[in-house]
Parts: C-alpha cells; sequence; structure tokens
C-alpha cells in the first residue's frame, strides 16, 4: 500500500502566520488603549472611538483559516485573545452581573432622542408610537430629546399623564412635576454648544426625586471635517471637545444643585470611554453598565452603532435592569431602565 504523504508547506510560510498573529493582538491593544485611554483628549482617538469598531476584527477573517491550515496552535490562541479584545472592551460589549430581571422596581424611566421628529414632511417618530411605547414598556416616567411636539400635540395622546415641552425637551410622567428648572441656554449656545440641561421634580410614591434631561452637542462637525480630508479637520476636532467638555462642566453644576434622589438622563452624544465622560460623569453610576447585557447600542449609523445616550444614578438608586428597545423608528433607540431606591 502506497502511502499517504502529508502536504508539506513551505516553512516560512507558517512562521510568518505566527508573527502576524502576534502583531495583530498587540495592534488590537493598541486600539483599545487609544479609545479608552485617548479618546476627546487626542483626536486620532476620538475618531476611534465614535468611529466603527466591530471594523478591527476584519483581519481575523484572513487570519483564522491561515492559522488553522499551518496548525499554528499559539497563533490560534493569540487570535483568540485578540477577538475577546475586539468584542468586549473595543466593541463594549457588558453582562449583567446581577442576574434577577424580576426584582421588584421603584421606578422605570424611558430616554429616547426622537431625532427632530419632523424632518420637512416627513414625521419620523409620531406620538402615537410614543404612547405604545409609553403603554406597553409600563413606565413612570418618559424623556425626549430633540422632541418638536408641543403640549398640545402631546395631549392628544396623553390625557391622563403630566406633560412638559419646551425647546426640544418633552417631558411624560405619571407623576405630577412639583418643580421646573430650565437653565438659561445662551452662553453655551455661543460657543457652538446645544444646552439642553433641564431639570425637574416629581412627586413620585417614595417621595421626590429629581432629573435632569439633557441634549449635549455632538461631534458630528468635526467628524465630518475627518471624513473630508479638510485641512482643519484637528482644529475642528479639537475645537469640538473643548466646547463639550464646557458644556459638561456646566451641566453637571446643575445636576448638583439637586437636594433629593437625582438622575440624570438623555443623549450625552458621548460613550463611556470618553475622556469628557469620565471626568465629569462616572462619579455617577451608569444604568446600562450596572445591569444591562449586550452592546446597548443607542445611535445607528449606516453600518454601525455607539451607545451614547444614558441613565446615570447617584448614590440613592440601585440598578435593576436596562434594556434597548429596538421596535421604534429613528436613528436612536429608547433606552429602558428600572431602578430601586436605596432608602
Amino acid at each position: 500500500m502506497q502511502r499517504i504523504r502529508r502536504k508539506r508547506y513551505p516553512r516560512g510560510w507558517v512562521i510568518w502566520i505566527s508573527w502576524i498573529s502576534i502583531t495583530y493582538l498587540l495592534f488590537v491593544a493598541l486600539i483599545w488603549l487609544l479609545i479608552a485611554r485617548f479618546g476627546d483628549r487626542w483626536w486620532p482617538a476620538t475618531v476611534l472611538m465614535f468611529g466603527p469598531r466591530w471594523m478591527w476584527g476584519l483581519p481575523l477573517i484572513a487570519l483564522v483559516p491561515w492559522a488553522l491550515l499551518a496548525r499554528r496552535w499559539r497563533a490560534l490562541v493569540a487570535l483568540g485573545v485578540a477577538l475577546l479584545l475586539v468584542l468586549v472592551p473595543i466593541m463594549g460589549w457588558r453582562w449583567n452581573w446581577q442576574g434577577d430581571e424580576a426584582a421588584p422596581y421603584d421606578l422605570r424611566v424611558i430616554t429616547f432622542n426622537i431625532g427632530n421628529s419632523y424632518r420637512g414632511d416627513e414625521v419620523r417618530v409620531a406620538v402615537p408610537e410614543l404612547r405604545r411605547l409609553f403603554d406597553i414598556s409600563r413606565a413612570d416616567l418618559l424623556f425626549l430629546q430633540e422632541c418638536s411636539f408641543d403640549q398640545e400635540s402631546l395631549f392628544a395622546y396623553f390625557p391622563d399623564m403630566q406633560l412638559h415641552s419646551s425647546g426640544g425637551s418633552c417631558v411624560v410622567s405619571r407623576y405630577r412635576i412639583s418643580n421646573v428648572a430650565q437653565r438659561d441656554r445662551d452662553d453655551v449656545q455661543a460657543l457652538g454648544g446645544s444646552g439642553m440641561i433641564d431639570r425637574f421634580e416629581f412627586e413620585a410614591p417614595r417621595g421626590v426625586i429629581s432629573v435632569v434631561n439633557l441634549h449635549l452637542e455632538t461631534v458630528r462637525g468635526g467628524m465630518e471635517r475627518v471624513v473630508a480630508r479638510s485641512f482643519y479637520a484637528a482644529a475642528a476636532m479639537d475645537s469640538n471637545a473643548s466646547v463639550r467638555r464646557i458644556e459638561s462642566a456646566v451641566a453637571v453644576n446643575w445636576a448638583a444643585r439637586a437636594r433629593v434622589p437625582l438622575l440624570v438622563v438623555g443623549d450625552f452624544n458621548m460613550p463611556v470611554e470618553s475622556a469628557i465622560y469620565r471626568r465629569y460623569w462616572a462619579v455617577l453610576g451608569n444604568a446600562f453598565d450596572s445591569c444591562g447585557e449586550g452592546y446597548g447600542y443607542t445611535k445607528f449609523e449606516r453600518r454601525y452603532g455607539i451607545r451614547i445616550d444614558h441613565v446615570l444614578f447617584d448614590r440613592h438608586w440601585s440598578c435593576v435592569k436596562a434594556i434597548v428597545d429596538p421596535s421604534v423608528g429613528g436613528d436612536h433607540r429608547p433606552l429602558i431602565v428600572d431602578l430601586r431606591l436605596r432608602r
């Protein structure tokens, strides 16, 4: 019987996959470092932070079959670690370590940027859809950003609820709204920011609570300069980061005036890796980080998603569950959070 000879690959071809796999692993680790530590501190890292993160896993499509054919198990281990880095810290996967999603809660809140409900003659998110979301989710509070509906339009579908609508900020509440403090936006808008920072107090069953509904400035203008390869892209990104830094400082000071259990909700226009977020907002608990599961992307571009809408809470609260509802239209998704008062 003729002996079957196993196909041998050139030794250099086999060795190269090992070096390439290790180099790729180090490259992915560098991407993670840039996003996690330098986003909103150095403009190229900011571009990485707001860009499509899944793309850093694309080389695996070629490298894994190559390593399998070459039978280089160490290379496969390196590629496996790289895959974990892409899926978890870079793309932002979260686990719900608390586990019990059926646990009792005191408050269910929704934050949702409805993205300019009216755009020309097109209605992107209609009030009936909001009522359906409110009823199906059995929410207690609904906070909207970029909301162009006036109070009369909301009242037609929410006649049994407490309502507030002003300057792109809309609130629907099962509880009485006892106080509204809207910060003057002129100073922030003069710098080029958004400036929507509104504080509300509600008479909830377990006492008065305070919620800040905000919509902070977007990075879009700077990113568009980068995509267009403008000579002024770096300056535009740095200027944008400066405005967003000032706006967050103003918003934190406004929120700190609350003397009752506090929530801060809305479109922050920044992910948790942002240096601005870490400096000004990390002192508060992040609902999806605490009790969400999955990627929790709340804003979608054509080819990727990112989590820039948040529900933050102070020491008076603990998080029970956080989910993103994909059923409503628009480029944002509603973030639904269950919270329990500690006191």
